[in-house]
């Protein structure tokens, strides 16, 4: 490292956040017997492409071509040290990045849906998308809302939202607007309910899709 190149503890917040907004359970800090380096502990391999076993975790690091050390803690996680600010960088684009993107993409879009009264479930699938779940209430009121706020209000029109035929052909309604929202394929999968759960859709957005939704409402907002 030379004098002015950063050293990996200096990014010890940028970590820790990256670590936190990509939900991910995992402790980061600078040991104290090399303060210019940084150290990752991967205590959960949810999120991970890889098992935080330590030579699959070498492996993993050798093949995204980041240069870091991994040793195994006194309780058996293992323990990534990074000693250079670019394989911090690179550990942050390659793991944490994407989940950040998608959870602040799921953030935002339930702020938004909330704001107008869309009663929907947003929950973040990997690293590249999520799901809007909404329940069967009042024969899917909330559904029926959200397309209303994106210029199609009579969207269960002639459908008996009560019979799994027409739960599924407002699922498929529900699907072409957003796509023609959000600019892409949207999927859709119809949930059957049971003694102990209403009957639910839920539409799968790509990050990307998911943030110009929330924006299209955002703007939408001014016209009601």
């Amino acid at each position: 490292m030379t004098s002015t190149e950063a050293s990996a503890a200096e990014l010890e917040s940028a970590l820790a956040d990256a670590v936190s907004g990509a939900c991910y359970a995992g402790r980061v800090y600078v040991p104290e017997n090399d303060p210019a380096a940084l150290c990752l502990v991967l205590l959960s391999q949810h999120r991970l492409s890889f098992n935080p076993e330590p030579q699959e975790t070498r492996d993993w690091l050798e093949r995204a071509g980041i240069e870091a050390a991994v040793h195994v803690d006194e309780t058996f996680n293992a323990v990534v040290t990074m000693r250079s600010a670019n394989s911090v960088r690179q550990v942050i684009d390659r793991v944490f990045a994407p989940y950040v993107r998608v959870e602040w993409a799921a953030d935002g879009l339930r702020d938004v849906l909330a704001s107008h009264g869309v009663d929907a479930t947003v929950r973040s699938y990997g690293p590249r998308g999520l799901g809007v779940y909404f329940s069967d209430t009042e024969g899917f009121a909330c559904a029926v809302r959200l397309a209303e706020l994106l210029g199609v209000p009579d969207i269960a029109e002639g459908l008996k939202l009560g019979r799994p035929r027409g739960m599924r052909r407002l699922a498929e309604r529900v699907r072409w607007v957003l796509a023609g929202v959000t600019g892409g394929a949207v999927g859709v999968q119809v949930f059957p309910g049971c003694v102990h759960e209403p009957d639910g859709v839920e539409v799968r957005l790509g990050t990307e899709q998911a943030a110009e939704l929330g924006q299209r409402l955002v703007e939408r907002a001014g016209d009601w």
